[in-house]
């Protein structure tokens, strides 16, 4: 039965990414029940995650050049404002078995830091360098997630390359205080410099046009 007063059992997604080659195949990451995957354009799901230390997923990374290679999120940023009190993370983990199996990265962690990983990209042109927006900055490999380097500071949620121009990104901050703002790497991510002055603004969702 539908409620309408708070949608019960519609359930929630945070995030869906597609295979890169079979239209019908895609995943979907839930704030608390796991990431799922169909291969027949949603008619039928399944989930291989039950068993991680956390079901929350809040974004998914497919590798273009080998869609067995997935990286996954974890934890449900979407509570943040709410009740930043139930943050449970783990980290960024990695798939190379299609999503059968899920391994640690370099940047993984127990649930009790209770951190935040938002958004990840992956390099268009080399999939090996991927870009992470988190709680605690703007995280970056360059050998597929072995190993991390935390090239900006900050409580970091959006992520969006140029379209045109991978070597540029930007990123906006979360505040609960009016204070979230625009950042911009022309360096693929390497170095980031603020963009806006913007006040009263919460949480900011991005979408860069090819020509900015």
């Amino acid at each position: 039965t539908f409620l309408s007063s708070n949608a019960g059992g519609i359930g929630r997604v945070n995030c869906i990414a597609f295979h890169p080659t079979l239209p019908n195949t895609f995943w979907v990451g839930t704030p608390n029940g796991g990431l799922w995957k169909t291969a027949d354009a949603g008619a039928t799901w399944t989930t291989t995650t039950d068993n991680l230390p956390v079901l929350g997923i809040s974004d998914i990374a497919i590798d273009y050049s080998n869609p067995n290679i997935i990286y996954i999120t974890t934890g449900d940023s979407e509570t943040v404002l709410v009740n930043p009190g139930s943050i449970r993370s783990v980290g960024v983990l990695k798939s190379i078995d299609g999503g059968l199996t899920f391994n640690n990265t370099g940047l993984s962690m127990g649930l009790t830091y209770q951190k935040a990983f938002n958004r990840i990209l992956i390099h268009p042109t080399n999939p090996l360098i991927l870009v992470v927006a988190s709680s605690d900055g703007i995280w970056r490999t360059i050998n597929g997630g072995t190993t991390w380097t935390l090239q900006q500071a900050g409580w970091f949620t959006d992520l969006e390359f140029k379209p045109s121009d991978p070597n540029y990104i930007y990123t906006s901050t979360l505040s609960n205080v009016g204070t979230s703002q625009v950042y911009r790497s022309i360096d693929n991510g390497v170095t980031w410099n603020l963009v806006t002055a913007l006040s009263g603004v919460n949480r900011i969702d991005l979408a860069v046009t090819a020509s900015l």
